[in-house]
């Protein structure tokens, strides 16, 4: 074997020990590999079971804090809810007294500006009576006239805003109109300056009044009163007419008118709302004596008119043409007469006089005594007249 070939197989053998070796210390190179890939995939296993278990703990640390602060922020809700409801309720309660108290304090100044309201309107009313303006005060109070404290004042408005009222209202201006031009007026002897102050007098009055004539008030009393006052006006004016011509006829229609105008002056007075100054108290005065006086004159007239007219004259002679009439009478009244006799016209069928006669006198007339009054006539006479002629004793 040639050197060359003995050296290719010993190449050979080298090459196949080689790879057989080689061959082994790959194995040996991938086992460790591998030895190694498995250490280390049990230990990232290892590592990946503790992170997990790390992460597990972690979550579950993480969870129990989370469950505690849940816990505390709930606690912590929880007590801020139970403080905000406390608050919300304190507030609440705050709210309802502010309300109270608001709604209160409306009604109060509701009810202070209805009652100062109120009294400014009874006071605006007052006002307006005074200037006897009752339609219009009647207005202002309308809304209060059911109530205690303006029921009486409205009433008293709406009468005097009534044609009653209305009367007196003028009444009482009209007098005071009278009695004021009658206490700036000269006494003057002169008839006709005498008889124009006297004319003045009465229509200062009748000025304000005579609108009534024709007007028919609700009240027959206070309808009769007001018409037979202005007749007397009337009357009194119409006396002036005999101031100069027939002084007596005068005296006695101006004294009768006088005496039945004092007597429904005071009756309004004392019965009604009529308003007078204060300026003429003695002429109110004056007024109510002249009144009593006319008072007790129209009962003792009417006393007398009733003894002399009980009974009828009785014929009790009829001799040499001559007829004697007697009657009974009874004193009636209160008075005492100083004589008391009878004034008697005889009438024929038609109620003429023909014949006028008078009685003999009482001497000393007292009350409940009975006398015989007589007379005598040459006359036939159907019925009579009878008129007494007396004087009260003291007077």
């Amino acid at each position: 074997m040639s050197k060359k070939a003995k050296e290719s197989k010993k190449d050979l053998y080298y090459m196949k020990n080689g790879q057989a070796k080689n061959k082994t210390i790959i194995e040996e190179k991938e086992r460790k590999k591998k030895e190694k890939e498995r250490e280390k995939r049990i230990k990232e296993k290892k590592q990946e079971t503790l992170k997990d278990e790390f992460d597990l703990e972690t979550e579950t640390v993480l969870q129990m804090t989370n469950r505690n602060r849940i816990k505390k922020e709930e606690e912590k809700r929880k007590q801020l809810s139970k403080e905000q409801r406390r608050r919300k309720k304190r507030n609440k309660r705050i709210k309802t007294i502010l309300k109270i108290i608001i709604f209160l304090g409306i009604i109060s100044g509701g009810i202070v500006f209805a009652l100062n309201f109120k009294k400014m309107q009874i006071n605006k009313a007052n006002k307006l009576i005074e200037q006897t303006q009752y339609s219009e005060a009647v207005k202002v109070l309308e809304k209060y006239k059911d109530d205690d404290d303006v029921k009486k004042l409205y009433d008293d408005a709406a009468y005097m805003a009534s044609d009653e009222g209305q009367f007196l209202t003028a009444f009482a201006k009209g007098l005071m109109q009278r009695w004021e031009l009658n206490l700036s007026t000269v006494d003057s002897n002169d008839s006709a300056t005498y008889i124009a102050d006297m004319q003045k007098l009465i229509n200062a009055e009748l000025n304000e009044i005579s609108k009534y004539r024709d007007v028919t008030f609700s009240d027959d009393t206070f309808n009769q009163k007001a018409h037979d006052y202005i007749n007397d006006l009337d009357k009194q004016m119409d006396s002036l007419n005999y101031y100069t011509t027939d002084y007596n006829k005068y005296a006695n229609e101006w004294s009768d008118a006088y005496g039945d105008r004092s007597l429904i002056i005071s009756y309004f007075l004392n019965n009604y709302p009529v308003k007078i100054d204060d300026k003429y108290a003695d002429i109110k005065n004056e007024l109510s004596t002249v009144a009593k006086s006319t008072e007790e004159s129209k009962v003792l007239e009417k006393d007398i008119n009733s003894m002399i007219n009980t009974e009828s004259f009785e014929l009790v002679e009829d001799s040499y043409g001559y007829k004697t009439y007697k009657k009974n009478i009874t004193n009636t009244t209160k008075y005492t007469f100083e004589y008391f006799g009878l004034n008697v016209q005889c009438l024929d069928d038609s109620k003429n006089i023909i014949d006028q006669e008078y009685t003999d006198q009482i001497k000393s007339f007292a009350p409940g005594q009975t006398a015989t009054l007589e007379f005598t006539t040459d006359k036939s006479p159907s019925s009579f007249n009878v008129e007494a002629e007396y004087s009260i004793k003291g007077e």
